[in-house]
Order: C-alpha cells, then structure tokens, then sequence
C-alpha cells in the first residue's frame, strides 16, 4: 500500500500547482493586460459624439473633441509602451469588422513602437501585403516615421503600390533628397498623370531636389510640359469658376506654376540658356527667359522680357506678366526704371471689382474682357455681371478699377531705386539667394 503513496502524493501536489498556476499572479496579470489591450483597442475605435438636434448647445462641441482626441491620443500612447508583444495584437485587430475607427488610429501606435517589426507591419499596411489593402492613411504614418528619421529615401518604397493615395505619400515622403537617375525617371512619369496631386507633388520633388545632378534632364521634362500646355482643354477659360475666380486661366496657371519649378531647379542655369537659344519666338521661350530672370539674369533677357509684357498676344497671361514685373523689382537694374515708368503710365490690364450685392472681379485689357469662365462665357445672364440686370433686378456696377501691372511696375521702380541706394552706401546689393 505504501508503495503507492508517494506516486498518488505526486499527483494531488501536481494536480494543485496547476490550479495555483492558472490563478498566479503572473497567470492573472496575463488576463488582466489582455483585458487592457482590448479595452485600448475600443477607446480607439470610439466616435465623436455629436448630435443631430439643431437646438442643441454647439459651443459644447469643442469640448468634447478635445476630450475625445486626449482619450484616443492616451490609449494610443499606451499600447505603444507595450511594444513589440502587442503588435501582433494591432494587426489582428485591424481586421475585425466594425472597427473602422481603430484601423484609422492603430498605424499612430505602430510608429510610436518604431521598432522594425512595427516598420516592418506598418508597411504591410501601407502597401496593401498580407492580406492587407494598399491604406494612403498607413503610408502618411509610415511617410511621417521615415521623414522623423531622416530617411526620405526610404519613402520611394510607396511609390511601388499601385494605389494613387500611397504613391502621393510616396511623393510627399521624398521631397527635399537628391534625385539619382533611377528615382527621376520614376517621377518624371508622375509629371503627366491624369490625378492632379500626383502631378503637383512630383513638381515639388523636382523643385525641392537640392543636388545640382541630372539639372538638364530636369529642365527638357519641364520644356516639355510647357510645350504641352497648348494642348489643354480649354485653357483659355479661367481656372475656378464664378464663387471663387482667380486672376488668369488654365494656360497661365500651368506656364506661371512650370516657370516657378524651372527657377527652382539646383544648377539650372547652362540648361536654361541652351533651352532658350533653341525655342523659337513664342511662349515657352519667353516662359525660359522669366526663369532665367528669376534666377538674377535679367541683364540677359532684359529684351525678351519687356517684349512679353508689351505684347498684346500675351494680355490673357496674368500671373505670367505679374510674375515679369516681380522679377524687375526683385532683380532690376537702374536701365529698367525707364521701361518700368511706361508700363506704370499705360499698361492695359485692369480689373473690375464689384462690392455689396455681388462681390468679385472681372478682367480686362482696356475695354476687353478677358479670362471668363465657362459659366460666363456661355450663360452670360446668369454669370457675367455686366449682363446679369435682369436676373439681380439691378444692373450691378463695379466699385472701383485697379491697374495691377502698373502698381507692380511702381512698386519694381521703388525697389530698385532702394536697393541702388544701398550699393552705393554700403558697396554691395543684398539680394535672395539663388539655388
């Protein structure tokens, strides 16, 4: 009988060190730090309370969005103290249904954790990998992460996913580094993408590379752009419509935005030159010749410039002329004053500008409209003020005239007269640093 017992008294301690063990302290702390991160993961997945009641008290809402973002900012802060343990957790939890919200916050977490499996998960999101699809919202994170590093190269990786939302992140995450061959070709093709942000991000990557290298390829990809702007569907129609008008038209906007890139570009001046000696008489030409103004060669094309703001062809291209005018204040010679003094005196372009009932301007070159929108070219009754009697029941007046070009051609005129004042005092011209 004894020879049993030691085996049965075994069995009885075993039995109940495994009762102890499944409610230890270690074995609790276990659940109770589960039961945390689930807690976490709804804090997370919470929505603004808001209300539909349109008597109800709206000064209340500032409040409670702030309460709400303090909630989720804690929550967020507090599964990224956990680490590494919990990121399998994260990527779990982005997949349960109902929990949009959550998978809105979760990457924040990732990127406070930092580590590389978080870098690692973070990217799957982003990329659309393991059963993930492409997430702009996990690319900016992931964007935001790299560009806290300093490891801007890092973000071409986005430019991989096919999403149009991660590729703009991609853009945006590499902006400011030194374009090598391979990178450039990869976002030149982005220059003429049908998605407008994609077109504009790659612009700025171009214009924001610091490096001197591939400066010539840099600027053909912009001439060409430039030569395509004639192709665009109409742009000889303002950009925004009548709510919102700006000065100028599609054709203006996209010559004064490509010539504001060309300026920009690091070690462009060679480039310039051969590009403009090989345009014909024309728009890009004149468009080569403000980018070299810009980049303090007036002395250069001091001809080619006065012969643009003269030319009446030109009387529809209102940021381009502003921007030529500019270009004498900022880099003018005493030699220009005169030319300038003209264009104060006499230049055509004005602007209407209505107040009170009806508000905005209209464009013009002497007695001529110029720069309408669509709706004003085709409904005129509707849209265009000075036949819009019948439907305002007033005939809508404007309140003043302005003469944009000649005020910036005084104000050219003050600043060069200033900045030869300064030579003569203290035997050098300050002037912008040119890139």
């Amino acid at each position: 009988m004894y020879r049993f017992r030691k085996p049965m008294l075994l069995c009885v301690i075993a039995l109940f060190s495994s009762a102890y063990a499944a409610d230890s302290p270690s074995s609790r702390k276990e659940n109770l730090g589960q039961d945390r991160v689930e807690q976490l993961f709804a804090i997370l997945n919470e929505e603004l309370a808001t209300t539909t009641d349109p008597n109800a008290d709206t000064s209340k809402y500032h409040e409670r969005y702030v309460t709400h973002k303090n909630r989720i900012t804690s929550a967020t802060q507090e599964l990224a103290r956990m680490g590494d343990p919990v990121i399998d957790r994260i990527v779990g939890g982005m997949g349960r249904v109902g929990y949009g919200n959550f998978s809105y916050h979760a990457p924040e977490a990732l990127k406070l954790i930092g580590s590389k499996k978080a870098q690692d998960a973070l990217l799957d999101m982003a990329l659309g990998r393991n059963a993930f699809e492409p997430s702009s919202n996990a690319a900016h994170t992931y964007m935001q992460m790299m560009r806290e590093r300093k490891d801007y190269a890092a973000c071409k990786v986005l430019l991989d996913c096919p999403d149009r939302g991660v590729q703009s992140e991609g853009l945006s995450g590499i902006s400011g580094i030194a374009l090598d061959a391979e990178l450039f070709q990869k976002v030149r093709k982005y220059l003429t993408h049908p998605y407008p942000a994609l077109r504009n991000s790659a612009l700025f990557v171009i214009s924001d590379d610091p490096s001197p290298d591939l400066a010539e390829e840099k600027v053909q990809a912009m001439v060409e752009l430039l030569h395509g702007v004639k192709d665009i569907p109409d742009a000889n129609l303002k950009i925004w419509e009548f709510e919102h008008m700006n000065r100028g038209n599609v054709a203006d906007s996209h010559y004064s935005r490509y010539v504001s890139v060309l300026w920009q570009i690091t070690g462009s001046d060679a480039a310039l030159r051969k590009q403009m000696a090989a345009a014909p008489e024309g728009i890009v030409r004149h468009c080569l010749a403000l980018a070299l103004a810009w980049r303090d060669h007036v002395e250069e094309v001091r001809a080619t410039l006065q012969s643009f703001l003269k030319d009446s062809n030109y009387r529809t291209m209102s940021n381009l002329r502003q921007r030529c005018v500019d270009a004498f204040r900022t880099y003018g010679h005493p030699q220009d004053i005169p030319f300038l003094k003209e264009l104060a005196a006499s230049d055509p372009y004005c602007l209407d500008v209505y107040r009170g009932g009806v508000s905005g301007f209209l464009e013009k070159w002497g007695d001529e409209y110029i720069n309408l929108t669509k709706d004003q070219r085709d409904n005129p009754k509707e849209w265009f003020y000075p036949e819009m009697g019948e439907l305002m029941g007033f005939q809508p007046k404007p309140a003043e005239t302005t003469y944009p070009i000649r005020l910036a051609a005084k104000l050219a005129i003050k600043a060069i007269e200033d900045r030869t004042a300064g030579i003569k005092d203290a035997g050098r011209g300050v002037l912008p640093p040119i890139r």
